[in-house]
């Protein structure tokens, strides 16, 4: 007989297996951890901050517009860099580019402004598809769900510390309303982010170890570079798998971004934000895990569809009751849900792609899923100021035709690998 402590003994080693983690992934996960608790610091404030220095909402979105532009093109360039180069090489000369951001995010005029937020979208978006490249590379195919959840987890760790000391530090320096977050408020928590983000920098140069080692005839021309990133296009059993993304990635771009304003405008102090933030990284940390080992088990597009329904239903409860405090419930299991899919998604396009190619097929699939989303904080910006409502509901609407594309190639386009059990 196994005994109810012995069950959970057996589980966790089958979780925590050398299949599932190894020194590239600890390595990974520990630096991101700690990068992750600094970007905490002031990421998500960072639409306040942007509407004191930008005045307007619009202009926010236009912001948060080019951010997406900028992003397209670094999953571009990374994805193929990190199969012509090798992983370690994107990974640790992003992460530098990633320390830098804070510093230029303080200048006093708009073109420092710019290269601030430049480096950061830049750079966070860049090491996605390389991060998952290397994670992937190294554990099995019927391992990789749990792999990039173990990831995912340990990385927003320290998050919810980050965000309950920004508060504080926000609450302490006094102000009120969106003046909470002006540049004076803000500037020791960015000098605080860079000086750690450059130490991890340091961390993953010494201590990563590369996975995939190109050989010269693997030197990509400029034309199979842009055929390799539009690949999650032209694949048959990627395309309905992007196009589902495009819808989702839209219509979360259209009304994530002002979830720090609809909060700051309905009444909320800066540290109950910070608070509904940690909350939102307490679960994410807490389910990422589970989540990994459900899009192992039970299939990457039943957990992609499960995940996509419950956002859309979500969604569009947000606005049905203007109270902050209905707001800070809807919105962090909203987002704890929407985390669902993000192993899933990554396993499933690991599965589908040979490793020479893997970084590219993943770098493309999010630009291209990137590229759609682009209007979508504009239209959001303007929306937010004219019908509220409206915007979230057009957000649930994209985001429950997104889960019907998912159903449909689940059902008639896409046979899971064999290490998945379909449902």
């Amino acid at each position: 007989m196994i005994y109810r402590g012995e069950s959970l003994k057996v589980g966790l080693g089958r979780l925590f297996s050398t299949e599932a983690i190894n020194r590239n992934i600890t390595v990974l996960a520990v630096t991101a951890a700690a990068s992750t608790f600094s970007l905490s610091l002031w990421q998500l404030y960072l639409p306040n901050y942007l509407s004191t220095q930008v005045k307007t909402t619009v202009l926010v979105g236009a912001v948060y517009s080019f951010s997406g532009l900028v992003v397209a093109l670094s999953y571009f360039i990374s994805g193929w860099l990190g199969d012509s180069l090798g992983r370690k090489k994107v990974i640790v000369a992003n992460s530098f580019l990633l320390g830098l951001a804070p510093l230029f995010l303080m200048g006093s005029d708009a073109l420092l402004l710019g290269f601030g937020l430049l480096f950061f979208f830049w750079s966070t978006s860049s090491l996605q598809p390389v991060f998952r490249a290397m994670i992937t590379d190294g554990v099995r195919a019927s391992h990789r769900g749990r792999a990039l959840s173990i990831f995912n987890s340990v990385a927003v760790s320290l998050a919810v510390l980050a965000l309950i000391l920004s508060g504080l530090r926000l609450e302490s320096l006094g102000g009120s309303g969106i003046q909470s977050y002006s540049l004076q408020n803000m500037a020791s928590l960015f000098m605080a982010s860079a000086v750690i983000i450059l130490l991890m920098s340091f961390v993953r140069l010494i201590f990563l170890s590369e996975t995939y080692r190109p050989s010269n005839d693997d030197r990509a021309t400029f034309s199979s570079v842009i055929a390799k990133n539009l690949a999650p296009l032209k694949k048959g059993n990627v395309r309905p798998l992007t196009l589902a993304y495009m819808l989702h990635d839209a219509a979360l771009s259209m009304v994530l971004f002002l979830i720090p304003l609809y909060a700051t405008r309905a009444g909320m102090a800066a540290f109950t934000l910070s608070t509904m933030f940690a909350v939102q990284i307490a679960l994410t940390f807490i389910l990422q895990i589970p989540f990994g080992r459900l899009a192992d088990k039970k299939g990457r597009t039943w957990t992609i569809l499960v995940s996509f329904v419950l956002e859309a239903i979500f969604a569009a409860l947000l606005v049905v009751y203007a109270n902050p405090y209905y707001a800070f419930a809807i919105y962090t299991v909203w987002i704890a849900a929407g985390q669902m899919d993000a192993p899933a998604q990554s396993a499933l396009l690991a599965d589908l792609t040979k490793i020479e190619e893997r970084s590219s097929m993943m770098g493309g699939f999010g630009a291209v899923t990137t590229l759609a989303a682009i209007p979508a904080p504009i239209i959001g910006g303007f929306l937010f100021d004219v019908n509220l409502p409206l915007l979230f509901y057009i957000c649930s609407t994209l985001l429950a035709i997104a889960a019907a594309t998912m159903l449909y190639y689940r059902r008639h386009l896409l046979r899971e690998p064999s290490h998945e059990v379909s449902l």
